[in-house]
This record gives structure tokens, C-alpha cells and sequence, in this order.
């Protein structure tokens, strides 16, 4: 006992609590792809609750801080390369970049340790045990709205192929997020207090995730197999805007496309075509032809543009996914779909009138492209209904959700080009994986460099790409019309629930210990 003393004695000491609390962040992104660790996050997360205990509420906060930027600054270093290697290449300018949203980030963190400290150190164990875990929660729903919002690393995510990955169906990311975090609460208490009664609701919480991961939400429905080709053309970022490129580009897919055009669907990658369609006609055209001659649906990315008047002429320029059929025109409704959610910085610039000086300035290359409408049809082939989403619009679960029930499968269509040979492929590979399992849906997956895949309604890849490579993947699918929980309800109900359960708990917590 003298030696566990003096062992805490030392954990609690600010600078050794400081490297502790560093080294439990950079341990979280081992949880998800590519590493797939998954019960990193609830140790340490266990071992952050054990020791900001004796804290003061402002040096717990600190704790907290240094662990957000221990788990975001490994989780999300892969934006440097995309700044450094295709906007500003100066690492002054791409570090201070990427290192502004880790601390952003990490100041998620640190507001939620200060929320929670009353909690862990009050005398109720019911109060820690819901009311951590719902502000868990609800800090993820910030940090996926505020500003454009960037819902990554979500604790949920690295459970698609876990026992926990059962509750997904149910409320989604979140709702797993909710479970992880009463796990490590719950972990905690076993270790300080030898609490039967919490040990006992872990036990009953992972027998009815595996009850939860058994249930088929598609059984009894027709599921009707199809084919799809996913086309990876692999054409470097660096060169695939340059004029000379077009066309070598276009006849590559049209080669890795030519042996499945007997299949059922055939998806080329963001921007495979980088050309507007009124540059291309010819192209677009004897695609047509060819569609309507073959069996198989084509969809396409590339960049659409429409002039528009209000008040004045302006050209929009919009990022799309286009399902190309004989004689179809761009404004017919349900031939394509513009991507709603953009990146800022990346595809338009917040603040452009203050921003837009210093960036030209500095001749950091832009695009400027508009949001699609918020509601748009579906794309439609005979009986198969796409739920599409472009590049990270796939991490917006409400956003994919739309299309549903009516869409019997998901197309997204993404370029992670940007992050070369990181961890960030991996981990975008991974929020597809929960998208597809929440809602019930096989996920087609088509990407420029990698990683391409199909992804079953599971959440489990049935087949994948190689990165790098050009090639086309061919694989087998169900057009499905389940509907889970959470395609029926969305983030509604976690979010209120969690809102309810913060607000109860905390006000009951602090009448406690008046």
C-alpha cells in the first residue's frame, strides 16, 4: 500500500501528470485505422479520469488540453502534407496551418475537462458514470458543427469491427462514443473502488452490444445482388489538372473501365474527369452511346458549372458526381449530384473578402466552388438508388442519411490524393465503414489514389484497393431497404438525450454538495 502511495504521489506531481496526460492523447489514434488498437481509447481515457481526480478544475483543464494535442496532433498531422505539398510549400506556413486546428481541436478537450471535473470528484458514482460520457458526447457534436465543422476521430469510428460496433445501428458514432466513455468511467471506479454493481453494468452493457451486433436490420427484405467496378485511375495530384493530362487521363479509365461494362455499375473517382463537361461533349456523348448500348451504370466525378442570376451574373462552379446516360442533360433532375458540404480553404474561402487579399498575396492556389442544394434527387438506374456523397461529406452522418430509406445503397466518390502516403486514407476508410453499418447499406467506395472498397452493411470491407495503383476493383453487392434505428432517427435522439442527461445530472451533482 506504501508503494501505491508514493507511486500516486508521483503521477500527481504537474509535470509527470502533464507527460502522462500527453503520452494517454497520442496513444488514442492507435485505436483506429490503420493500426486498430481499439481498446487504447477506454485505458487511456481510464488512466486521464484517474489522474485529473485530485486536480484543481483549472490544472485538469490543462490535462485535458495536453491531451487533445497528443491526440490530435498525431491524429490529424497528415494535413500538413496537403498544405506543404499543394498549397503554400513553406513548412512556416503549413506547420502553423496544421498546428492552428490541433490546438482548436485540443481546446475541445480541455473544455470538456473542465465541464467534468465537478463530476469526478463528487461522491456519486451514477452522476460520473452518465454525465461524463454525455459531455463526452456532446463535445463531439460541437467540434463536428463549429465553424465547418470536422468530425474526426470520433471515438465510435474505431469500432466498426468490434463488439461495440453493435450499438451503431442503433444511434450511430455517438452512441458508441457514449459507450466507450462509460467503459473507461466505469474502468476507473473498478480499479479505485472494487465496484461490483458498476463491473456488473460493464458486463451487461458489452452482453447486449453482442446481442445488438447478431441482429440482421435487412432480414426479411429482398436483397438483390449486383456488381460494381471501381475505377482507380491513381493519376498523380501534383499533374492531374495540367491540359497535357486530360485526355491520357480519360483514356486510362476508359481502358480500366473497358472488361465490366457487362456488370451493373462502373464509378469513376472525384474529378476523374478534370474538365467541365462543356469542355469534354464528345467525350460525354460517346459515353452516353456507350451506356446506352451496355448494361452498365456509369457515374462519374467532375467538376459542373452553371450561370445563375440573382441580381447579377455569376458562374458557379460546383464538385459532382454525374450519372451519364444517352441524350441526358446536366439541369435534367436526378443525373447529378453536387457536393453540398465543402472544405474550406480547400474548395471555397471563409471570410473571403478579409482572407482572399492574403491568399493571393501569397499565391496560395484556391479553388472557389459553390454548395450544391441542400436537397437534391437521387441518382436513380433502373432499380438502383444511389445515397451520394462526395469526399468527406461522408463523415456528416445526418448529411448521408438524407438519402435514405429511399436509397437501397451508398456511393462516395472521394480524392485522398491530398494525404499521400499517410494515416488519414485509412481513417476516411474507416468513417465510410460506419456510415455503411449505422445506416444498413452497402457503401461504393471510388477513389483517385486509394483506398477504393466496398464496404457491406456491416461495416465490414469486402474488398479494397491497393493505393497507388491504377486498377479497377470489381466486386459484388445487395441493393438493400432495411431501415435501422438510426436511418430512421438520426443524431436526434443521442443528442437530446445527452443534453437531458448533462443538464439533470449536473444540476442534481451541484445540489449535492451544497
Amino acid at each position: 500500500m506504501a508503494e501505491f502511495t508514493h507511486l500516486t504521489t508521483i503521477i500527481y506531481k504537474p509535470v509527470i501528470a502533464l507527460l502522462i496526460a500527453l503520452s494517454c492523447g497520442l496513444a488514442i489514434p492507435f485505436s483506429f485505422a490503420p493500426h486498430g488498437l481499439v481498446f487504447i481509447e477506454v485505458m487511456s481515457l481510464a488512466i486521464m479520469f484517474f489522474i485529473v481526480k485530485r486536480q484543481t478544475r483549472r490544472f485538469a483543464s490543462t490535462l485535458w488540453f495536453a491531451f487533445g494535442i497528443g491526440m490530435f496532433g498525431y491524429g490529424v498531422w497528415w494535413i500538413q502534407v496537403s498544405v506543404h505539398q499543394f498549397g503554400l510549400p513553406l513548412y512556416s506556413f503549413s506547420v502553423t496551418v496544421t498546428a492552428g486546428l490541433i490546438v482548436v481541436q485540443a481546446l475541445h478537450i480541455a473544455l470538456f475537462g473542465w465541464l467534468i471535473q465537478p463530476l469526478l470528484v463528487g461522491r456519486h458514482r451514477f452522476f460520473a458514470l452518465f454525465g461524463i460520457p454525455a459531455t463526452w458526447v456532446l463535445i463531439e457534436f460541437l467540434r463536428s458543427w463549429f465553424g465547418s465543422g470536422f468530425p474526426w476521430l470520433l471515438l465510435g469510428y474505431a469500432h466498426t469491427g468490434t463488439v461495440l460496433g453493435g450499438f451503431a445501428p442503433i444511434g450511430g458514432a455517438h452512441l458508441v462514443s457514449f459507450i466507450v466513455v462509460y467503459l473507461a468511467i466505469a474502468l476507473k471506479l473498478m480499479f479505485m473502488r472494487r465496484d461490483v454493481v458498476v463491473a456488473a453494468s460493464a458486463i451487461v452493457i458489452i452482453c447486449v452490444a453482442f446481442g445488438a451486433k447478431l441482429i440482421d436490420w435487412n432480414e426479411g427484405q429482398p436483397k438483390i445482388p449486383k456488381t460494381v467496378a471501381l475505377v482507380q485511375g491513381a493519376v498523380p495530384q501534383e499533374i492531374k489538372w495540367h491540359p497535357d493530362v486530360r485526355q491520357p487521363s480519360i483514356e486510362l479509365y476508359q481502358k480500366l473501365s473497358e472488361p465490366y461494362w457487362q456488370g451493373d455499375v462502373i464509378v469513376w473517382p472525384e474529378t476523374a474527369i478534370p474538365a467541365f463537361p462543356d469542355e469534354v461533349p464528345e467525350v460525354i456523348q460517346s459515353f452516353g452511346k456507350r451506356v446506352a448500348s451496355e448494361k452498365a451504370v456509369l457515374l462519374v466525378g467532375m467538376p459542373t458549372r452553371s450561370i445563375e442570376q440573382d441580381g447579377e451574373l455569376r458562374r458557379r462552379y460546383y464538385n459532382s458526381l454525374l450519372h451519364i446516360s444517352e441524350g441526358a442533360t446536366l439541369t435534367a433532375s436526378g443525373i447529378s449530384y453536387s457536393k453540398r458540404h465543402l472544405v474550406p480553404f480547400g474548395e471555397f474561402m471563409p471570410f473571403d473578402a478579409l482572407l482572399r487579399p492574403i491568399t493571393d498575396l501569397l499565391n496560395v492556389p484556391m479553388s472557389d466552388f459553390s454548395a450544391g442544394a441542400p436537397q437534391q434527387s437521387s441518382l436513380v438506374a433502373d432499380d438502383i438508388i444511389f445515397g451520394a456523397s462526395i469526399c468527406y461529406e461522408d463523415a456528416y452522418a445526418e448529411l448521408v442519411r438524407d438519402a435514405l430509406p429511399a436509397a437501397n445503397v451508398l456511393v462516395n466518390i472521394s480524392n485522398d490524393a491530398w494525404f499521400g502516403a499517410t494515416i488519414a486514407p485509412h481513417q476516411h476508410l474507416q468513417i465510410s465503414q460506419m456510415r455503411a453499418l449505422a445506416l444498413g447499406r452497402y457503401m461504393l467506395r471510388a477513389t483517385n489514389t486509394g483506398i477504393s472498397a466496398v464496404i457491406d452493411d456491416k461495416g465490414q470491407v469486402i474488398a479494397k484497393s491497393k493505393q497507388f495503383v491504377p486498377q479497377a476493383l470489381s466486386a459484388k453487392f445487395s441493393l438493400l431497404n432495411g431501415v435501422t434505428p438510426f436511418a430512421r432517427f438520426g443524431t436526434t435522439p443521442i443528442f437530446f438525450w445527452c443534453v437531458l442527461s448533462a443538464i439533470v445530472i449536473f444540476v442534481q451533482n451541484r445540489r449535492s454538495q451544497e
